[in-house]
């Protein structure tokens, strides 16, 4: 309804534009319980302004008034005082509301017929007075235009048959004020709407920038928190990755080299005693052991550099890496690659390829060593200018509903994603079962 009447109005007055975006519902009732509590207490401030000047001006009408004026204001002042004390305890007792604002409209048209009786008993151009308290209806913000219009009214009518009255038939001055109280209305409520107008645009702007504040604080908090977590993924990452490469230095490629020397020594003494078949023999079994050590090498490179992706191939490194990290586990992994993608693998760019690499490794690893699953499906395809991967098991899966399945493992490929210019998400997986996590990169970055 606000908007519509300020669209009606647009063609008369350039300035009364509709408020863009328009108000939710939610805002409406929110700058409705704001008027509520403006309206009831500029009342409450008005009453107490009334009955103020009411006691404040008695002492001056008794020496500056004939006496027979004095007394019909004097009067008219102690009504003014019991009325307003007696609205002001009314407002008190009536929480903030529409039913105190009707309360309020009927209020000024009792008043103003109050004062319309008093100035018709005095006659002359004192009764045009009667239109003074009408802009006190443009004050009832919590209603509709309608309504205040229609208040204003209510009180143009209370004042003018009360004059006419009280100076006792339709006097001259009750004809000549009518269509001036009656313009006054029309001009307070005009006035009133474009009050709500300003005041609306002023609360809708503080509670939406109010609103956004709590989101950007709530985001930032939430980035403050992932951040947190991240690094402290990073470090034990960084330190998971250190005890594995001892150990791996240590058990796998320290016990080979040691065996490979003592392979040697053993050749050495074999040849130096002419025991050439043996000493053959020796040397194959030393070809073995260097064979295994390039091995593990392969696989340290594999976990530790992407650059694996590079010596192998793309592809041919993600396959790799497929069987690397599950073997050993129960869980048993497929990898599914889109044709098209096959036959045009050069258009990955290295930077994407080596991201891709490293958060199929990190995914990988979360369904080894938590999700508790036997099987894992991997998907590469090529969808347009983007590359997607979907890494989805049949493990026990998070708790969506409380966690959003989020932990630091996925913030960091969720990380790895954003610096390449893509999005990861992640949610149930198939049947609702395990989990799954898709990953949407450009082809080139």
């Amino acid at each position: 309804m606000f908007n519509s009447f300020r669209r009606g109005l647009g063609a008369w007055f350039p300035l009364a534009t509709p408020i863009s975006p328009p108000p939710k519902p939610s805002e409406l009732d929110a700058f409705a319980r704001y008027c509520d509590e403006l309206t009831h207490g500029f009342t409450k401030v008005a009453t107490l302004i009334i009955v103020g000047v009411a006691v404040l001006w008695w002492p001056l009408d008794l020496i500056v008034l004939p006496p027979s004026v004095a007394s019909t204001y004097g009067t008219f002042r102690l009504s003014m005082v019991l009325f307003g004390v007696t609205a002001y305890a009314i407002l008190r007792r009536l929480p903030p509301g529409r039913a105190a604002s009707y309360s309020v409209g009927v209020g000024i048209a009792v008043f103003n017929a109050l004062l319309g009786w008093f100035l018709g008993s005095l006659e002359g151009l004192l009764g045009i007075q009667y239109m003074y308290p009408l802009p006190f209806a443009s004050f009832l913000l919590i209603l509709e235009w309608r309504w205040r219009f229609t208040f204003a009214l209510l009180a143009v009518s209370f004042g003018w048959l009360a004059v006419a009255a009280s100076a006792g038939g339709l006097p001259e001055i009750a004809y000549g004020t009518l269509s001036s109280a009656i313009g006054t209305a029309i001009i307070a409520t005009l006035f009133s709407e474009s009050l709500r107008y300003l005041l609306m645009s002023r609360f809708l702007s503080e509670l939406r920038l109010s609103a956004l504040r709590s989101h950007l604080e709530e985001r930032v908090t939430e980035q403050g928190r992932d951040l947190r977590a991240l690094a402290r993924a990073q470090i034990d990452s960084l330190d998971s990755e250190g005890r594995w490469l001892s150990r791996e230095l240590h058990d796998a490629l320290g016990q080979e080299l040691t065996a490979m020397r003592v392979v040697v020594d053993l050749a050495a003494i074999q040849l130096d005693a002419g025991q050439n078949r043996a000493g053959r023999e020796t040397l194959l079994e030393l070809e073995t052991l260097l064979r295994r050590q390039q091995t593990s090498l392969r696989r340290i490179l594999a976990r530790m550099r992407p650059e694996a992706v590079e010596q192998v191939g793309f592809l041919e490194a993600v396959r790799g890496l497929v069987t690397e990290v599950t073997r050993g586990s129960d869980v048993k992994a497929d990898l599914t690659v889109d044709e098209g993608l096959e036959a045009h693998v050069d258009v990955i760019s290295p930077a994407v390829a080596d991201t891709l690499y490293r958060i199929l490794q990190e995914a990988l690893s979360n369904v080894v060593r938590h999700a508790e699953a036997t099987s894992a499906s991997v998907t590469l395809e090529r969808d347009g200018d983007s590359l997607v991967l979907r890494i989805a098991d049949n493990g026990k899966g998070p708790d969506f509903a409380v966690t959003g399945g989020c932990h630091v493992g996925l913030l960091g490929i969720r990380e790895r994603a954003t610096l390449c210019g893509g999005v990861a998400s992640w949610g149930p997986g198939p049947q609702r079962r395990g989990m799954q996590v898709d990953v949407r990169l450009p082809l080139k970055r």
